[in-house]
């Protein structure tokens, strides 16, 4: 009994945070759409615009396969073979949010390509460790399928070993563990950020203070999440493990939101911002970027390639 009331309840509050997440994404495209219109749809590809409609759009695609896998119930014949798959898919969102950040400090460091080549093996790193958790660590959850015939297809790191309580957590971790190394690749990337604030002070207009600020919010907000999934991984109960599908999904929606914040630095050049490369290249004999480059010199946007 006491099994089928907190495995109960971690299904309930897992099915109500999914719904959360999709409906926060769903809400915030459609909120961006008109400056999605026009500061993305309309201007020319890069790598940046190609991060921001993986970013958006991605989930919008692939999250309504797992709300049906995990907010219905299902034979465990269906659930054997969807739910290696459905790990797989959620996996790419975290990671697709990681990549715009790393553009975003690769340009803010002066496009250095020792830092990039550092920042990208990290972010494989992690990439790995997403995919190889689940699918070496975890199994299916069969017990509601077992008490109850039909069941969500939810999978589980302990259900496997056999444990008593397949709800309680092992002595490590290894979703905790990987959240807190994203944590720590997030802080690295907003010190390379804030070292090259303290190189070059003072040095930009108004798109690089913009650059700046914009980016320790979204860092800050990221920072929450990813704590937050983290201390609940390190509880004794799995019953808020669930968070994470908020973060999986907000942190892609955080991603975007920078993206557009900084293509809309000038109010009146909405589809025109300048180029962070060709301001780093302006640097006078003191150090500083010049102030009024932005408003003297307006280019298509061309973010950070």
């Amino acid at each position: 009994m006491p099994f089928i009331v907190q495995g109960s309840f971690a299904v309930l509050l897992a099915r109500y945070m999914i719904i959360v997440a999709y409906t926060i994404q769903v809400y915030d495209w459609l909120l961006c759409l008109s400056d999605e219109y026009l500061s993305i749809h309309k201007a020319r590809w890069t790598s940046v615009k190609v991060a921001y409609l993986f970013c958006r759009y991605y989930p919008l695609c692939v999250f309504p396969m797992h709300i049906w896998a995990w907010v219905s119930n299902h034979p465990l014949s269906v659930c054997t073979k969807v739910w290696k798959p459905l790990l797989v898919l959620m996996a790419m969102c975290p990671m697709s949010a990681q990549a715009v950040f790393i553009m975003r400090t690769y340009a803010f460091a002066g496009r250095n390509k020792l830092i990039l080549a550092f920042l990208v093996a990290c972010w494989i790193a992690l990439f790995v460790a997403i995919l190889w958790i689940p699918l070496a660590k975890f199994s299916l959850i069969d017990e509601f399928h077992i008490l109850f015939g039909d069941g969500p297809c939810f999978a589980s790191k302990d259900s496997r070993n056999g444990d008593k309580n397949p709800w309680a957590h092992g002595s490590l971790n290894e979703n905790a563990i990987f959240f807190l190394c994203t944590f720590l690749f997030d802080s690295l990337m907003t010190v390379i950020v804030f070292i090259q604030c303290i190189r070059f002070r003072g040095m930009w207009g108004q798109v690089g203070k913009a650059f700046v600020a914009q980016g320790l919010i979204a860092y800050l907000m990221l920072s929450a999440l990813v704590l937050t999934t983290t201390m609940a991984f390190f509880g004794s109960s799995r019953g808020l493990d669930s968070v994470v599908f908020v973060q999986t999904l907000v942190s892609d929606v955080i991603a975007c939101r920078l993206i557009l914040m900084l293509r809309q630095v000038d109010p009146t050049h909405r589809a025109r911002t300048e180029t962070l490369r060709d301001a780093v290249d302006r640097l006078d004999a003191t150090g500083n970027i010049i102030s009024d480059y932005a408003t003297t010199n307006p280019k298509p946007i061309e973010l950070w390639d």
